[in-house]
């Protein structure tokens, strides 16, 4: 999604940069979701839904070359992006008015990962790994150099444990 949205603003950009005769517009690479039913003439997109019916409202919110995002998508980019908050909208099929953004460009202040991270969130569950590495922690002052390697998959919140390991240490 944030790539997706990255590409679109560069894509504008480098439009409005091209000033020799051609031009590149963002929409040559706006992605698209659904599936193509029926072949020639009788050929149609089918898509439903309410995730293709809310994008669908947020475009009619967009001036042209603009993009705006819901929720869900503001928060999956987290500070990736400056926004401008349209706030809440009464949009067509939603009983509940939806909340909207429309962004304005790159947030360049900070680097990927950190725009990424959200230390705010609550560390939920690694209390005892926390508090293990609180004690080599305390150890190591006391000791001198220690190693602690911190492995796991992807997602299950080291980044997280790092943060709140700096915020307690």
């Amino acid at each position: 999604m944030a790539m997706s949205l990255l590409l679109q603003l560069r894509q504008r950009t480098l439009a409005t940069k091209l000033r020799s005769g051609y031009a590149i517009t963002a929409s040559a690479f706006r992605p698209r979701c659904g599936d193509l039913i029926g072949s020639g003439e009788a050929r149609e997109r089918g898509i439903a839904g309410e995730t293709p019916n809310l994008a669908a409202r947020l475009q009619a919110l967009a001036e042209p070359g603009a993009i705006v995002v819901a929720e869900n998508t503001r928060r999956q980019i987290g500070t990736l992006f400056e926004l401008v908050d349209l706030g809440p909208q009464q949009l067509k099929g939603f009983a509940e008015a939806q909340r909207a953004w429309r962004v304005a460009g790159e947030n360049r202040a900070l680097g990927r990962f950190e725009a990424l991270r959200m230390s705010a969130a609550p560390l939920v569950g690694r209390e005892e790994e926390l508090e293990l590495l609180l004690r080599r922690w305390a150890q190591s002052k006391i000791e001198g150099e220690r190693v602690v390697v911190l492995s796991a998959e992807a997602g299950i919140s080291k980044s997280r444990l790092a943060d709140a390991l700096r915020e307690r240490g």
